[in-house]
């Protein structure tokens, strides 16, 4: 018998208990008491994605007297992994598996209708969708497909706008734009995209006007669909890295909002006649892209949203009402950032999120009326905020000039003390950066006496087209070189000392920490990759967007090189011959982003090499660790691994003389005793 996405029955806490703030791994490891937050379009409901038992779920509550009303959950490791309003009283919802960091969670591309009461709950669209409905009950249907909600066509209250992916064509799926009653599933008003594995972008009317999608070779291809004529053309087309037209709003007189970036600079935004492809520069920061846009609940643009250290949203039509707001709101919360989450329709009621790098995340509700600002939840409430350390924006020049942005998180408290430091390089690499904010991976450093350093190395996005390039091909190079070039900054400025610096990352960030050790193998005092990258040909042959997609294998023609030479060069497994720094590495075992595969075969030839490590893996587990017992088993062990050899009683090594040159003595070979498997 089929299983269906029946809402499972449990009891939901709402309340949470009186807790002593504290930063212990176990306080960090914990899941956010509430990951995202949305008032209805009346205001009388709230709904609020949780995570209960290791499992995310959506609580309804009244408002203002925040009783539980309804609740959205999936029996075995099905769970929620967004929502949105659809009209007054209904929710849709996507489901999802259980595995990977919140980050990184595993679409089933079905979708599930509730009623804030708690009613009508229906599996709307999906491979299992139609099983719990009688065959004579016109409605949803079984498909194999993937479906996302890309417009809630606030106007007919019954219908959304989904985009559908069918699953039956293989790397080349075509694309719809389909209308779904959000009661019953059923399907009407088909729109095919342009090209297959598009992604659809409607305007603030429902229209469906744009396809982004990336062709064989990975070039970036924008097609624009005139409403009228309801036919597509090229709009922009450029290789993969180059700056194109990216429209992101349509603006009231017609003009479409783009980024673009001109002279090697940042992604500037700029208003384009869609006739005469006119381009009219309207803001362009320094040397970090302005995206998103951030409109007003009519769809007008009133501001674009920079990070050139701090988060900060510049102004760009002050007489917007909601600008206003949130130049109020700032006021109310100097050195955090401030943003509408959403609103009621009325635009009485706004929920308001607040970030910091030394607080946890809270929501207020803001009352427009009243001019009252009230707290609603603050996401983790069991950590001490007042032993939170700051997250301070770094620059430094790399050996060949080129400008390098990042952070450095120091212990609080420790004055001008030089700290072990832990140097984390972030996942991607490509279009991903760090970011200014709370993040528990750092924070369970910093408050255990671990000072922190975070490199948006050459590569990441944020910073312009130019400036990822300047990473293709170079992920064993210049990359690497950034990361050296910054524990020098580190070390010359006092913020640590020589041979008491450890290198700890994922995914990307896992396979710079391997291979920075056998670049550099006097500079770090030990090193922790985690889901890393270890062997380019297995990522090759073996990785879900290699698999699965049209484009992958073209991607990682273009980062890493075309040949297998070129891929067995990039990788840590060619290089064990040079390794003498304590390694413990770290891998889920369901990871489909980077199969576990590397993690044995980096290991085997350890082995072969007379080289022990440490090593945990995680059953049941994706690219990260999802299970909060989990984290903390990891958090203890890195904890524990870097006291060993960077903590107060380690033994220092004397470090190596800088040099933009590898070294190129065989390294005596240093051993770290095997824990074997989690």
């Amino acid at each position: 018998m089929r299983r269906l996405l029946a809402p499972a029955v449990f009891v939901l806490v709402l309340a949470t208990p009186p807790v002593s703030a504290g930063v212990s791994p176990e306080d960090f490891a914990r899941n956010p008491d509430v990951l995202r937050t949305r008032i209805s379009p009346t205001g009388e409901y709230l709904a609020t994605l949780r995570v209960v038992d290791d499992k995310r779920v959506v609580a309804v509550l009244t408002f203002p007297d925040m009783q539980l009303k309804g609740v959205m959950s999936f029996p075995g490791r099905n769970q929620v992994l967004s929502f949105r309003w659809v009209n007054d009283e209904r929710l849709v919802g996507s489901v999802t598996r259980d595995f990977g960091r919140f980050e990184f969670l595993s679409p089933s591309g079905e979708l599930f209708g509730m009623n804030a009461d708690g009613g009508r709950g229906k599996h709307l669209f999906g491979y299992r969708a139609g099983a719990d409905t009688p065959s004579a009950t016109r409605g949803a249907v079984q498909q194999y497909a993937s479906a996302t909600v890309i417009d809630p066509l606030w106007d007919d209250p019954d219908h959304v706008l989904i985009q559908v992916r069918d699953w039956t064509f293989g790397k080349s799926s075509p694309v719809e734009a389909v209308r779904m009653n959000v009661y019953s599933g059923r399907l009407s008003r088909r729109i095919r995209a342009p090209v297959p594995d598009a992604q659809l972008v409607t305007d603030n009317d429902g229209n469906v006007r744009f396809a982004f999608s990336n062709d064989d070779q990975f070039n970036t291809v924008i097609h624009e669909r005139n409403p009228e004529t309801r036919e597509w053309r090229v709009f922009s087309k450029v290789p993969f890295g180059d700056a194109g037209l990216d429209p992101l709003a349509i603006a009231p007189d017609g003009r479409i909002w783009v980024n673009t970036a001109r002279d090697d600079g940042p992604l500037g935004l700029y208003l384009m006649d869609p006739k005469t492809q006119e381009l009219t520069e309207v803001y362009r920061h320094e040397f970090v892209d302005a995206t998103p846009v951030v409109e007003d609940d009519d769809g007008n643009v009133w501001g674009v949203r920079v990070v050139p250290g701090l988060p900060d949203i510049v102004v760009l039509d002050p007489d917007n009402p909601a600008a206003a707001l949130r130049e109020q709101l700032r006021d109310a919360f100097p050195e955090r950032f401030v943003q509408v989450l959403n609103g009621t329709k009325d635009g009485t009621l706004q929920l308001i999120g607040v970030t910091g790098d030394d607080s946890t995340p809270e929501v207020y509700v803001f009352d427009r009326e009243q001019r009252n600002l009230a707290r609603l939840f603050d996401s983790l409430p069991w950590i001490d905020d007042a032993r939170l350390s700051e997250m301070r924006p770094i620059v430094f020049r790399a050996r060949d000039g080129v400008t390098v942005h990042g952070y450095l998180s120091l212990p609080r408290g420790a004055g001008d003390a030089p700290a072990p430091l832990v140097l984390m390089p972030h996942g991607g690499p490509h279009g991903i950066r760090d970011y200014w904010g709370y993040d528990p991976y750092v924070q369970v450093l910093t408050t255990h006496g671990y000072a922190v350093l975070q490199v948006n190395y050459r590569g990441s996005g944020g910073y312009g087209p130019h400036f990822q390039k300047l990473g293709y091909l170079e992920w064993a190079g210049a990359m690497q070189d950034d990361l050296t070039d910054a524990v020098h900054w580190a070390i010359e400025r006092g913020v640590t000392t020589a041979g008491r610096v450890c290198i700890h990352g994922w995914s990307y960030g896992g396979y710079a920490a391997a291979m920075s050790v056998v670049r550099e193998p006097d500079l770090y005092a030990c090193s922790v990759p985690a889901a890393g990258v270890y062997d380019h040909n297995i990522q090759y042959s073996d990785a879900d967007f290699a698999r699965y997609t049209r484009w992958g294998d073209n991607y990682l023609d273009q980062v890493i090189g075309p040949t297998p030479e070129e891929r067995r060069l990039a990788s840590p497994i060619a290089h064990i011959a040079r390794l003498k720094t304590p390694l413990f590495l770290v891998h889920g075992e369901e990871d489909a982003r980077v199969p576990v595969a590397h993690a044995h075969a980096f290991l085997e030839a350890l082995e072969k090499a007379g080289i022990e490590a440490a090593y945990m893996e995680k059953e049941n587990e994706g690219h990260g660790f999802f299970k909060e017992e989990n984290r903390v088993d990891f958090f203890k062990a890195l904890l524990a691994f870097l006291d060993r050899h960077i903590g107060p009683g380690a033994e220092v090594a004397e470090a190596a003389p800088r040099s933009p040159k590898v070294s190129e003595r065989r390294p005596r070979v240093q051993v770290e005793r095997a824990t074997g498997r989690s």
